[in-house]
Parts: structure tokens; sequence; C-alpha cells
């Protein structure tokens, strides 16, 4: 699908940031034909489009903050229409339209005589921030942003660089979230009575097993946490069996929303400001997610997050550390995905390796049949890949879900590490910080039994 930000011909909508608009044009076929004539075309076009817009996760994450840009264009065309490039209607789309009452247009091989084409910019690669609010600060925002076309750093489609965040969404989303429930509000003929719940619990217990996201990053012990809940919560298995205004009603209406880490936790957001809420995440996911839970942070005074042990490739193995995921594998022969090292024994790990291994952060992980918390370290000293340095904007965040050169590492100093702990009799193992190469995560029992026994504070 073609990638509106490389259109000619646009100018920007001065009223509103990072909106552009061209004028006088016809859609065909997802092209652009810009025409002289100033009086060609009479509809008022909103696009709106992201390479994965028909995942739920991507459409609440990607999608949703776009969508309000319809509601402040409208104050401009009356008669504007949202155009979503989707080759076939999509259920979900379709609700979130109806309850936002828009005029939409669907499908990729539409042919529209444009008086106004209006888009946003570049919403292709992750260059707007969902949790901060605005804020500037991302000490502690552990988050993956995609790099400035521009940027020389190597894997020129996976460096982070907080300075190309320039647009916080969180207001836009919210927009949009406060349009629905005033919606929602409106509709008298609605029993919200029936969808009132002290506490409402999101479980993926019976999620379906031929979806791929199922088969990793899934919590193993779910059964066990999900019965525990249950003693205390409505559970609601799966999610999906709810329609979207169902699913707001119930969260909406309950003083503890519970669900699981997923592409779905923006769904929080519809609950009311003073409801508590608990998500289970696995540790790598909390990462993966972090600017979703930053959201949630943001508007919700009484946010817990309880981790769980995550079951990680872990092994001496470069090979597997350079293994393709689900999606693609974009490295070179000698370096490996993200990963750090961990070690039964750290004594003299500075003097061994003469500071090319430094402390990076403790991790939750689930090995031998056994939860522990291990010390990962990072290799700092790799001259084969070209890793930021410690003084560089790209140096101090750390991966989501994509690649930062930070933590790659080439072949021979993998190798390095694994002889040099060999002779000082020292068990080493990598470890993975990619969460595409999970495969499950378990909560401890004790810990969701801990928080269901005591009020909020």
């Amino acid at each position: 699908m073609r990638n509106i930000s490389n259109i000619q011909g646009f100018e920007s909508f001065v009223p509103i940031n990072r909106v552009n608009v061209i004028k006088n044009c016809r859609i065909q076929n997802l092209d652009i034909i810009k025409h002289d004539n100033d009086t060609f075309g009479n509809e008022n076009i909103l696009f709106v489009n992201h390479k994965f817009l028909g995942n739920h996760g991507h459409f609440l994450k990607d999608i949703l903050f776009q969508i309000s840009y319809y509601f402040k264009l409208k104050k401009y065309h009356n008669n504007l229409i949202l155009y979503i490039p989707l080759k076939t209607q999509i259920s979900f789309i379709n609700q979130f339209l109806d309850l936002l009452n828009i005029d939409n247009i669907q499908g990729a091989n539409k042919e529209i005589n444009c008086k106004n084409f209006y888009f946003l910019d570049n919403v292709y690669d992750t260059e707007h921030d969902v949790g901060n609010n605005g804020k500037v600060d991302f000490t502690d925002d552990i988050f993956f942003y995609r790099k400035h076309p521009e940027s020389t750093i190597k894997n020129p489609k996976y460096c982070c660089d907080w300075k190309n965040i320039k647009y916080h969404v969180y207001d836009d989303i919210m927009d949009v979230v406060n349009i629905i429930l005033n919606n929602i509000e409106a509709n008298h003929e609605l029993n919200k009575e029936k969808y009132k719940n002290d506490k409402v619990y999101f479980s993926r217990r019976c999620d379906p097993t031929h979806d791929t996201f199922c088969k990793f990053y899934y919590m193993k012990n779910i059964n066990e946490i999900s019965d525990i809940i249950k003693t205390k919560a409505l559970e609601i298995s799966p999610p999906s069996k709810l329609s979207i205004l169902e699913k707001i009603l119930y969260i909406n209406n309950c003083n503890t929303f519970i669900m699981e880490n997923s592409g779905a936790l923006l769904y929080a957001l519809f609950a009311k400001p003073d409801t508590n809420i608990i998500i289970l995440t696995s540790e790598l996911m909390y990462y993966g997610n972090s600017s979703i839970i930053n959201a949630i942070k943001n508007k919700f005074k009484n946010v817990k997050i309880i981790k769980g042990y995550d079951n990680v490739l872990i092994n001496k193995n470069f090979r597997d550390f350079q293994k393709t995921d689900i999606r693609e594998n974009y490295l070179n022969n000698d370096e490996s995905f993200l990963m750090g090292f961990y070690f039964n024994k750290e004594d003299n790990i500075k003097k061994i390796f003469n500071n090319k291994l430094k402390f990076f952060q403790k991790r939750n992980i689930h090995i031998n049949n056994k939860n522990n918390e291990v010390n990962v370290y990072e290799f700092v000293n790799d001259n084969h890949i070209n890793h930021p340095q410690i003084n560089d904007k790209y140096y101090k965040y750390i991966a989501g879900n994509t690649i930062n050169s930070r933590f790659q590492i080439s072949k021979s100093n993998f190798n390095y590490i694994m002889n040099e702990c060999k002779q000082n009799d020292i068990d080493v193992n990598g470890i993975s910080l990619n969460f595409w190469s999970m495969q499950y995560y378990i909560i401890d029992a004790n810990d969701i039994l801990n928080l269901l026994s005591i009020p909020f504070t």
C-alpha cells in the first residue's frame, strides 16, 4: 500500500498541526492524481491508514488517534468523510466507527474526486508516543522508537531516537475515547445497569488456539491464575465474544478492571478515572507495551502491575540468537538479535572482561522449572557492530520489540565471552531481550492472592 507521506504536491494545513492537504485531486486505486482546475472535485476526505490497519491492537494504538483529526477537521468541513483503505470489511473497525457516528468510505479500489484530501504526517513509522501525555522527560520510558530517515546509525529501520517522537497522541486518543463514552451516555435505550460489577477480569484463557499470537508471550499458568481471580471478579473469556460496545460498558461500569498485557491494553482508558486497574504481564512485554502502560498510569491513580517470570531463549549457542522470529530476519550473518548475558558467579566479571561487560538490569526469568531473578549484563565493547556511544542520543533506550544495535553482539565476541568464562570456571548463558523470541511467562499465584486480599490504596 502506498505511503501517503511520499506523495508530492501537498501542503500543510496550517490551522491543525501535523495535517497535510492535497487540493483538487482524484483518488484512483490509492494513487493520487493532482488537477490544476481549482473547481475540480467536491469531496472533503480524511485518509487514515497503517500497515497493520486490520490488527486489533494496532488499530487502537495507531488508528484511534488519527480518527481524532476527523473531529478537528469537521469544524472546517461539515461534509467530511473518513477514508479507510481496507480491502475487506472488518467488524471491530465498523463497530468503532458506528460508536463514533462517522461517515466513512472503505476499500482499496475507490475512485473519488476530492476538493480536499487530508492526511497526517508519517503514521507508518513510530513517530508518536501514546503514553507520555506531552511530557519530554523519557528517563523512565523504556520504549522503542524508530529512527529518523536521515540517520546514519546501523539497522536503519530500527534505531531509536526520542528526538524523533514528534507527536504525543495521548490527548488525541482520549478525545476519541470521550466522544465514544459521551455517545454511549446519550443512548438512553441501553440498559447499563446489567454491566455493573465490582471487579471485571478480561481473561485470555479461552482465546482460540489457532491464533498466532497465542503461541508466544502467553501466560502458561493462566488456568491457575484465572481460577484465583474468578473467585473475586467476573471473568470474561475470551473478550472477543463481546461486541466493542459491550466491552466498553463492562470496563466503564466496574470498580476494578483486570486484564493481561496485550495490544488491547488501551481498552482500559474507557474506565472511569477512579477505577482500579490491574495489569498482568510478562516482563519483556511490559517493556514492549510500556508506552500504553504509561498512558494508563497517566489517567488512573490506582494502577498495579504484576510482572511474571519469562521463559525466554537462554543458552550458549550463538546461532539460536540469530533465528528469524515470526515476522522477518533483519540480521546480518555475524550479528545477534537483542541479547544480554547472565553468570552463575559475578565477583570477577569486571576483572576478567576489563569493563567490556556491565550490569544492565535485573530480570525475572523462569528456568529449570523455577522462578528466578537474575542480573543481566550487556557487552559494551563490540567493535564489529556500529554501536551508539554512551553519550549518543540513541544510547540509553532499550528495546521493546525491535532491534537496537546497542544490544546486538558479533559471533566472535559471543565466542570470546563463552571461552573466557570456560577458562575461569564460570557458567554463562546468553539471554534474549527480544519478546518475539520468548515462549511464555508464569505469574506467581501468591502475587495475585496478596493483591486481591488487600484494598487498593
